[in-house]
């Protein structure tokens, strides 16, 4: 969940924030925006209201969201769904706030000290800060904010006080939210990427150079231009005319399970039953998991691997083993396929959706809406 400016004004002229929700398709394997909130305050009131809504109408009860550092989303999203639905921070935004405030908070009380020695130290205090980020236990943690308390205390001839304080007062009170170490039981992702690229692509292809449109223009874009494109993106995967986009996770698992040489890869299906296939560990043999599959339509369902139960529905190494295998089907789309281990993935070709012009558009909202 993020929001952006700059699509459109209100009545009087003042700019509108927009709200909104992006997931990632079982289907298409992008990120699909499956709702979205126009306002022009900056509280949290109308978050509250809209995810109220969301969450009443249609049932919509994350597991996990995740969001830039902000304050007033964290607070809407706690009294909307408590401590049920876990808050992630997107790990960019906080790297990019902690690069900026460790170039003001870490200077040299001299003015004679070489300008590299100051990158080095800068750099040492950014080090500890992303160890506490990628900790992966708890204790990793709690060694990572000790070594940040000893760095401030150990440079007394560098200004670096107000880094601690900075860190406690902004971070540590919601280290569950961004720190590795309490993400051990959620997905894999770590940014908000898919939002972002969201409104990239809001702003870029559809809206163009018409960022001062009125709201109405601009929820007809939405609802009548966007929607269908997604709708019509979903259609294409399931026909087969488009291919299902793996992220990174899921190319890692599945290169785990073509780097197996044939044999290898044979003798770790170590029974096939009526709809699943027990498999050896891949880090521990004396360890199986059982991959069920849909018999009726040879597809894959799921894994009772920690991998595959902590970061569903990415697709685990162990369902991409028994894929390439047994060539049964990857859950979502037919269209994912085992390649061969020394080729490399055919290039499907896209068919895009053409776009139409956007002043096109703002005309045709505006005589549509206005009476």
């Amino acid at each position: 969940m993020d929001s952006t400016h700059g699509t459109c004004v209100d009545d009087n002229g003042s700019r509108c924030f927009l709200y909104t929700l992006v997931i990632r398709s079982n289907i298409t394997g992008k990120g699909c925006p499956v709702g979205w909130m126009l306002t022009n305050s900056e509280t949290h009131y109308p978050i509250v209201s809209w995810l109220q809504w969301v969450r009443d109408t249609v049932m919509f009860s994350p597991t996990q969201v995740m969001i830039d550092n902000s304050d007033t989303e964290i607070k809407a999203l706690r009294i909307v769904f408590g401590e049920n639905t876990a808050i992630l921070i997107c790990h960019w935004h906080i790297l990019r706030a902690w690069k900026k405030h460790v170039i003001k908070k870490v200077n040299p009380v001299s003015r004679a000290i070489r300008p590299d020695t100051v990158r080095a130290k800068r750099g040492e205090a950014l080090d500890i800060l992303i160890s506490m980020m990628s900790a992966q236990t708890e204790d990793d943690f709690d060694s990572g904010y000790h070594d940040l308390s000893e760095f401030c205390v150990r440079n007394s001839s560098w200004d670096c006080a107000s880094l601690l304080s900075y860190f406690d007062s902004e971070y540590l009170s919601k280290k569950q939210e961004w720190s590795s170490a309490w993400r051990q039981n959620h997905s894999s992702l770590n940014t908000n990427a898919y939002v972002e690229s969201w409104h990239r692509t809001l702003k870029e292809t559809y809206l163009a150079n018409i960022r001062s449109q009125r709201v109405d223009g601009l929820v007809y874009i939405l609802h009548e231009i966007i929607a269908l494109d997604f709708m019509s993106h979903d259609t294409d995967v399931r026909a087969n005319l488009r291919r299902r986009v793996m992220n990174k996770a899921e190319k890692e698992r599945q290169q785990r399970a073509l780097d197996l040489s044939d044999f290898d890869a044979d003798m770790m299906l170590v029974a096939h039953n009526v709809g699943s296939i027990t498999v050896s560990s891949f880090t521990n043999g004396d360890l199986e998991y059982i991959v069920n599959f849909d018999e009726q339509h040879n597809s894959l369902q799921s894994c009772t691997c920690p991998d595959y139960s902590r970061n569903a529905p990415i697709i685990c190494k162990h369902m991409f083993l028994v894929h390439r295998v047994e060539r049964i089907s990857l859950p979502y789309s037919s269209q994912l396929s085992a390649p061969n281990v020394n080729t490399a993935l055919p290039q499907m070709p896209m068919n895009e959706v053409q776009r139409p012009d956007p002043e096109g558009l703002y005309m045709e909202a505006v005589e549509r809406y206005v009476i």
